[in-house]
């Protein structure tokens, strides 16, 4: 019985520094691969592989890792996305490894299994394929290609989003919260309103366009301290995200795997001639320095071309959004959010107005270029010398000369620091520089109706991207109408923000307006993607949008995209649910643990927690101007536009705590504003940090 295993990799001579430990990535290599071990009872093989790269790290931050996916044939058929078993697989022998099989068993994630650096090197790992599962019988002799990508673990915990003073940000079109015209930053609670739009394409800052973010819980739209969506990605949970850009070699296994007339849709101008570039059909011409060309030609419509690149390594461009949603869906990952963007540039540090995503404000954009030699994945710059980023639209001489990008990661090397590397927080490279990439938008309708669903390794019949509720779903290019939940294929962008290859951080002045690769946002378009980390998290909306008191409901809102919930509530009513977002109360003021346990696909997560329940107290009447006041320096006044929940303190004692207990029919009605020091006041509002109507007054 013939059977065969190819393996698909993309070698990174790049390196990169994380914070607080050397990290260089590069090397990938998969290689001894096979098919072994057969089980026809249970309808699994066991596909065996050795795996190295050279500087892999695991810190007490975060590591880098491999995800690993495979691609099935029989005979001629299509390429089908293996699904892999949740057990059966084998660590082998070397360095230390963790396998994650994902939660719907797309993919794995391999890394360091000890806090440790250097070269990972790793023989005999075994993954378990269910061919049964996906429809292979037990005579068959399958195909089969491994595919791997280096990503980067982001951890969950709070992050800012946004740089500067609100609109007036050297980041144009910045996050920022409305109240304080400050960056903001993301944790476990609800948000004040953040304005979500700025300028971007002349939009004005108007209620209609605030948006409220509960790191943990999801966003509320609507502005009432409820969370409407419980799966847009926040930034706040743990994720992972593709170290590099896409390259060329990655982009030419996905042609490879699509029929004649899917390929023909990612093909500027579909023709079927032999050295014909993918990008625009021209022959002798590299556009953009793009090296994928036609190396066989097909038969319209049952044999596919077959592409190559000469340059694998060489970061991918005149991609439009199709085409970038398109490829993440066939990997099994996701887009990942603006939100994400941030954190994963500048993880929990302060921001710095203009800062880029190395942490500094500095970056030697020159635009023009003088490679070391052969560009073969060992290739660095020689000029200009110093701290060098990657331009859009680079001049290149040496090497093979010509106007576009280099390979992915040529700025980082081990004589380099984070800023030398162009690295962000945590050890992404070109995050801030070199191609424009695409995030989903949190500035309009169809970015906020993103769910984080991961893509499922599948196209649909166009070779479209038709993941549920991601951009461009059903052909949407309409920024006020929802993605569809029920997506019959992407073959449009709405939804999409255009991170340009020289920008700031927080900058957010570029909707995606076109589908052509000729345009600036295309021509210099690649992709990068996302794949979420799964675990239970879950946080609680309470009746009066403030605290938990006796006999009123709180709304608990699990985080996790979950296939089945299991919740248990100690004398709580009801005790245990298996709804994503029970509703409970408690009888009596206490300390209470709640329980969630959440499962997805083949994975499991359980988390503990307590809530407190607050027993209700007297309204100590209106506020008096004869009151003595006294201010401290522990948080922040938000001045008459509104009052910051965190900026409650117990009028009784003075101490600082998140919001006052003192309350009728569950709201706040005796709080004082911290100014920094002990000052008199000729007046002082209480307002509701819902929508910043007046409680109580005095003057």
């Amino acid at each position: 019985m013939k059977k065969t295993i190819s393996i698909s990799l993309w070698s990174m001579f790049v390196s990169l520094l994380m914070i607080g430990s050397q990290a260089y990535a590069n090397g990938l290599v998969i290689s001894n691969t096979s098919l072994t071990g057969q089980n026809t009872s249970t309808q699994t093989w066991q596909v065996r592989f050795n795996i190295t790269w050279d500087n892999s790290w695991k810190d007490n931050v975060n590591w880098d890792a491999v995800w690993i996916f495979c691609k099935y044939r029989v005979g001629t058929n299509a390429w089908g996305h293996a699904t892999l078993n949740a057990a059966g697989f084998q660590t082998g022998s070397g360095t230390p490894i963790n396998i994650n099989i994902a939660c719907d068993q797309k993919g794995a994630f391999i890394s360091r299994r000890d806090i440790s650096s250097g070269t990972l090197a790793t023989t005999q790992v075994e993954l378990r394929w269910n061919y049964g599962v996906d429809g292979v019988l037990n005579s068959d002799a399958p195909d089969l290609n491994i595919y791997g990508m280096e990503m980067v673990y982001i951890p969950g915990g709070p992050f800012t989003i946004g740089d500067g003073n609100g609109v007036n940000s050297s980041s144009s079109s910045a996050f920022f919260a409305v109240s304080q015209h400050l960056p903001y930053t993301i944790d476990n609670l609800m948000s004040p309103n953040i304005s979500a739009t700025g300028n971007i394409i002349n939009a004005s800052s108007t209620p209609a366009n605030f948006v409220r973010i509960d790191g943990d819980g999801g966003i509320d739209l609507n502005l009432d301290g409820v969370v409407d969506s419980a799966r847009f990605p926040t930034g706040f949970n743990a994720f992972y995200l593709q170290k590099y850009e896409l390259t060329q070699g990655q982009y030419t296994d996905f042609l490879n795997t699509l029929n004649y007339t899917q390929q023909s849709n990612h093909m500027n101008n579909p023709t079927n001639t032999l050295g014909a570039s993918q990008v625009d059909g021209t022959i002798g011409t590299y556009p953009n320095r793009n090296t994928i060309l036609i190396h066989t030609i097909g038969v319209n419509p049952g044999t596919p071309r077959v592409f190559a690149t000469s340059r694998p390594d060489r970061v991918n461009t005149n991609m439009n959004c199709v085409d970038m949603l398109a490829y993440l869906d066939w990997a099994a990952l996701r887009p990942f959010t603006e939100l994400e963007y941030e954190k994963a540039s500048r993880g929990p540090l302060a921001p710095i107005q203009g800062e880029y995503a190395w942490g500094s404000t500095s970056g030697n954009f020159n635009g023009s270029y003088t490679l070391s030699g052969t560009e073969n994945g060992t290739e660095i710059i020689t000029s200009p010398t110093g701290i060098v980023m990657m331009a859009t639209g680079n001049t290149i001489s040496q090497g093979d000369g010509g106007t576009g990008f280099t390979r992915v990661g040529i700025t980082a090397n081990s004589s380099t620091g984070r800023l030398g590397a162009g690295a962000s927080y945590y050890g992404v490279i070109n995050l801030g520089d070199n191609a424009n990439e695409f995030c989903v938008t949190l500035g309009n309708v169809a970015g906020r109706s993103f769910r984080g669903v991961n893509g499922n390794g599948l196209l649909n019949s166009g070779g479209y991207a038709d993941a549920p509720n991601w951009p461009g779903a059903s052909g949407n290019s309409t920024t006020t109408t929802a993605n569809a939940a029920n997506n019959t294929g992407s073959t449009s962008f709405a939804g999409l923000l255009n991170k340009s290859g020289t920008n700031s951080v927080s900058a957010r002045n570029a909707l995606v307006t076109s589908t052509s690769r000729t345009t600036s946002v295309n021509l210099w378009g690649t992709a990068r993607g996302a794949r979420t980390a799964f675990s239970a998290e879950f946080s609680a909306v309470t009746a009066n949008g403030v605290f938990i008191l006796p006999n009123q409901s709180t709304t608990f809102n699990s985080a996790s995209t979950a296939s089945s919930y299991s919740w248990t509530f100690s004398s709580g009513t009801p005790s245990s649910s298996t709804v994503a977002a029970p509703s409970v109360s408690w009888a009596s003021a206490g300390t209470y643990n709640v329980s969630l346990t959440a499962t997805e696909g083949t994975c499991s997560s359980t988390i503990n927690s307590v809530v407190q329940v607050i027993p209700a107290c007297s309204n100590p009447g209106v506020l008096s101007g004869s009151t003595s006041w006294t201010l401290d320096n522990n948080v922040a006044y938000t001045n008459a536009s509104g009052l910051n929940p965190r900026s409650l303190v117990d009028g009784n004692t003075g101490s600082a705590f998140i919001n006052s207990p003192c309350c009728t029919n569950g709201l706040p009605v005796w709080a004082i504003m911290d100014f920094g020091s002990v000052t008199s006041l000729s007046g002082l509002g209480v307002f509701n940090y819902v929508n910043n109507t007046t409680w109580a007054a005095t003057d």
